[in-house]
């Protein structure tokens, strides 16, 4: 544990960026201090946004993320969680991004469909996806769905959201998120 808080303190610790993931300001500021010996030790305030939502760093390097007492392992190590935030920034590069809510459907059926039409070109981008959490992208086209908001307990569907340059995907993937829907 002492070797991994080092690491991440090194390499994370007072990085502070706007988050797309978050949807707010975060702040790396990673600490082990454990208060009770029966308790599973974790490196908190890995990620602090200024509200109850935040991530903490599993002892395996695993990122969870935490509402109030409420959590779940997202994202396989800190990394992915900066490459998820970063891919924001690259996709608000395309213009203006389109916000949907679905249903009853989850943010994997979601990608799933929208990888198998091969006339859109969506690739999955593994290194910035956690596990409710993922990135497709093609050279005109940025897509990022989630179910982590709903899976913390909040009433939030599954959240998908679109850039792109190219009309006809644009109608396209709305085509298919309708039938998903």
């Amino acid at each position: 544990m002492v070797v991994l808080l080092d690491r991440l303190q090194e390499r994370y610790g007072g990085l502070s960026y706007e988050s797309g993931f978050f949807q707010s300001h975060v702040t790396f500021a990673p600490v082990c201090d454990p208060e009770d010996p029966n308790e599973e030790l974790e490196i908190l305030y890995a990620v602090e946004t200024g509200s109850p939502v935040g991530a903490s760093v599993k002892i395996d390097g695993q990122v969870e993320i935490g509402l109030d007492s409420a959590g779940f392992r997202e994202f396989s190590n800190l990394d992915f969680l900066v490459e998820c935030d970063a891919m924001f920034s690259a996709a608000d590069s395309l213009g203006e991004g389109v916000q949907l809510h679905l249903g009853g459907s989850s943010a994997r059926a979601a990608i799933d469909a929208l990888r198998v039409d091969e006339s859109l070109g969506l690739k999955l981008a593994p290194m910035a996806c956690g596990y409710h959490s993922y990135w497709l992208v093609s050279g005109t086209t940025m897509i990022y769905a989630t179910d982590v908001w709903g899976l913390l307990g909040g009433a939030m569907p599954p959240l998908l959201k679109i850039w792109t340059t190219d009309d006809v995907a644009a109608e396209r993937i709305a085509s298919i998120v309708t039938q998903i829907h």
